[in-house]
């Protein structure tokens, strides 16, 4: 997986996209997971977390915000101290 990080790898990524090597819903998951910080932690805890209202889902599924993945993050330590 090394290969497909920092901006070379992002771009071999986007060039699977294009080239249509793979499916697009499958490259996108693997840039989501290795290029957006928390990202790979917080996919597991999407849906528990909009039921417990930590954020209101207003993207498209998958694709939270930043500030959506911290407050996911922060949702998932807090549920592990309880």
């Amino acid at each position: 997986m090394n290969e497909y990080l920092g901006s070379n790898g992002l771009m071999r990524l986007l060039a699977m996209i294009y080239d249509e090597e793979l499916p697009t819903k499958e490259v996108l998951e693997v840039l989501k997971r290795l290029h957006i910080p928390g990202y790979e932690e917080a996919r597991h805890h999407f849906e528990d977390a909009i039921a417990a209202g930590v954020y209101e889902p207003n993207t498209a599924p998958g694709f939270p915000h930043q500030k959506q993945i911290e407050a996911i993050l922060r949702f998932v330590r807090e549920q592990s101290r309880e």
